[in-house]
Parts: structure tokens; sequence; C-alpha cells
């Protein structure tokens, strides 16, 4: 129990799902901070999956026996978070979308409220952020927080934004969120 959240909200967090698209470390360390949370089903991508060994992902359970993991694109999940350039075909419409992405001295993330994810928003957000490894645990981190406060409506009044970390200043930077022709 997570004494901050309380018995309702690790009751809310039990009946959450949440997919994870991406590959690499962050994807990783983001899984493992959601376990231990208590999020109830993590369904993690192909690509999750592939980026480290079964065993990994199956310590998932062992970190919260109350938490399935399974293999899937998580159709229906209440989050969705996609790490870096591997954007799925498809995102539930009514999922909260969280991307980020590790760049050299930082990380770039992305909050999309439910009805607002889009692949080609993301498609578009990856393609302008040169991606790199160096602060993938960092990056998992933030992403795992910025899951917890949508799964806890933390985050409730919150728009579309965009958010560029930069780790050299400890500093932050909230940018506009570019238009999209597909969603605008």
């Amino acid at each position: 129990m997570l004494p901050e959240v309380g018995g309702r909200g690790q009751e809310r967090l039990l009946e959450s799902v949440v997919a994870i698209h991406g590959r690499g470390d962050a994807a990783l360390v983001c899984a493992n901070f959601l376990a231990g949370a208590g999020v109830g089903t993590l369904a993690l991508s192909d690509d999750v999956e592939s980026s480290s060994a079964l065993g990994r992902s199956l310590g998932l359970a062992a970190r919260n026996p109350d938490c399935t993991v399974a293999v899937g694109d998580g159709a229906g999940a209440d989050v969705v978070v996609v790490v870096g350039a591997l954007i799925p075909a498809s995102l539930p419409p009514r999922s909260t979308v969280i991307w980020g992405a590790a760049r050299d001295g930082g990380a770039t993330l992305a909050h999309l409220p439910p009805g607002r994810g889009c692949v080609a928003c993301l498609a578009a957000l990856a393609a302008s952020e040169p991606e790199s490894d160096d602060p993938s645990i960092v990056l998992g981190t933030m992403l795992a927080l910025e899951a917890l406060r949508a799964l806890l409506a933390l985050d409730a009044g919150d728009g579309a934004r965009l958010v560029r970390f930069d780790l050299e200043r400890s500093g932050a930077e909230v940018l506009p969120f570019p238009a999209c022709p597909a969603c605008a």
C-alpha cells in the first residue's frame, strides 16, 4: 500500500490497465515502477518483450503479485505509454496517451488526454526528436509518474501538453503542442 495514494487510489490502480509500447530500458523502467505502484494489468507490446529477456517481464509480476503481465497491444487500456519512435498502428480512443523520448542531456514528454491521442501526432513528435539512450532510466521514471497521474485523476483539467526536460540545467520547458493536420 502506498499511504500517499490511499485505499481508493490503490483500488483504482489495481483495476487499471496500462499498455506500454516501445523498446529499451525506458519501457522496462516504466513497467517496473507501474507494477510496483500497484497497476493491475500491464500489456507489453512485442517490442517491449523483444527488447528484454522474457524473464525480466515475468519479474514484474513478482514485484507485485496482483499485477498481471500480458503481451499485446492493450486494446481498451486506461493509459497507453509510448516510448520513442515505435508508434503503434492505432490508439484506443478513450485512453490517455503518454509519449516520451530520451535525447542527449534530457527527455521530451507528451501528455494527450482521452480522445486526443493521435498516431499522426505521435509520429510527428517522434520524427522531430533525435533519440538517445542516455537518460533512459530518467525517461522511464517520468513516463511512469505521468501514467500514475492519469490513472489517479491527478491530471484533471490538463490539456495536451509537451514538456522538454534538460537534465544538465535541471530545468523543464513547457512547449506549445504542435498542431496536427490529422486530428487538429
